[in-house]
């Protein structure tokens, strides 16, 4: 890279998120169109267009990294079928994963794996190449491809609609900017509430324990002791033990995935990708343990009152839990995007040791 390059790249790192964005928004702008495999080059920028149901559009961005023995093109990208990511919401919502960071893989495949040479130019699904100015290629395509290879051969699961996705990605593998160019303020608000749309679900789930347990614990063990030909026992459990049982699994629920979000993000700052600096790790170990208990608080709470206001067995409880925990966890997100978390990391970092956290 020319020493001219070095400079030029030095001075885009030193300025704020939006200004890049900007710069690169005004510079990326020519699209090439892929009419068949021949017109791929080895380090190619590729984009293919796509809808969110059919009411949002974006651009789908992958990298060729090489050619097959067929002399196909073989792409690394974040990548995951509909199936596949449907699948990962069942794991998730029993608190065993993120619903989000595993809803697609870096991973290598031939470009058919993906799209047909037939369908490159398919109207609405276009494939095109991003042209990138001669001034703003920071490394050659065989460093581009390394990267990639580098990100795909971890099987890198950190998938974030905001922060990590698959343009993030390319961009990461150009210029080492992990930005995304086609992220909006209505694609953030998106996310946020996908996101709390999802954690009051889960949270609504884990009260089902709880309202078993109120409504039909006896009835239950009545029946079990019965099939066992035992001697009936009333009152087989005591009054309100419904109620602990629920807070139980919630704080259980939320203390277990707070640990695994501090764990995942404490790879994410030793890899350096997601996470480039220790403030960063120190700042998403706050947020985790802020919003662990709002969010138990809300869906105990929420279960509790929606038992009085909506006087249906199992129902009431779920709903009200429901509500509850996409309040408390929308307003943790509220929360923790205060300055304050970020100026509680960096006071931390400053009075820690080089050693400590490692």
């Amino acid at each position: 890279m020319a020493r001219a390059s070095v400079e030029f790249w030095n001075s885009i790192e030193r300025l704020p998120t939006d200004k890049q964005k900007h710069l690169l928004q005004r510079q990326l702008q020519t699209r090439e169109p892929i009419h068949s495999f021949k017109d791929i080059r080895l380090g190619d920028h590729l984009v293919r267009k796509n809808s969110f149901l059919g009411l949002v559009s974006y651009e789908h961005h992958f990298i060729c990294v090489g050619f097959n023995g067929e002399g196909k093109p073989l792409i690394v990208h974040y990548y995951s079928t509909p199936w596949k990511a449907t699948a990962q919401l069942i794991p998730s919502i029993t608190g065993c994963g993120s619903p989000f960071e595993q809803l697609a893989v870096v991973q290598e495949m031939c470009i058919e794996e993906y799209v047909s040479e037939a369908a490159l130019q398919t109207e609405g699904n276009e494939v095109a190449r991003v042209v990138w100015p001669e001034e703003l290629l920071r490394y050659p395509p065989e460093e581009r491809v390394k990267k990639a290879r580098g990100r795909a051969g971890k099987k890198e699961k950190w998938y974030d609609l905001e922060k990590n996705n698959c343009e993030t990605l390319i961009m990461w593998c150009f210029c080492d900017l992990q930005i995304s160019l086609q992220v909006t303020t209505a694609v953030r608000y998106l996310r946020e509430v996908i996101g709390s749309g999802y954690n009051s679900l889960r949270q609504s789930l884990q009260q089902v324990p709880k309202v078993v347990v109120e409504q039909f614990g006896d009835d239950i063990i009545l029946a079990v002791m019965r099939l066992m030909r035992a001697k009936p026992i009333e009152a087989a459990l005591p009054k309100g033990i419904g109620v602990y049982v629920g807070a139980a699994v919630s704080i259980f629920a939320e203390a277990f995935l707070a640990y695994r979000e501090i764990m995942s993000a404490k790879q994410k700052w030793k890899e350096g990708i997601v996470m480039t600096t220790r403030q960063e790790f120190i700042k998403e170990v706050i947020d985790s343990v802020l919003s662990a208990p709002l969010r138990a608080g809300g869906s105990i709470g929420g279960m509790t009152f929606g038992q009085f206001l909506i006087p249906i067995p199992v129902l009431g409880g779920i709903i009200g839990a429901a509500i509850g925990a996409f309040a408390c966890d929308y307003t943790s997100k509220w929360l923790t995007g205060f300055d304050f978390t970020e100026f509680l990391a960096q006071c931390i970092d400053s009075h820690l040791s080089p050693d400590k956290l490692d």
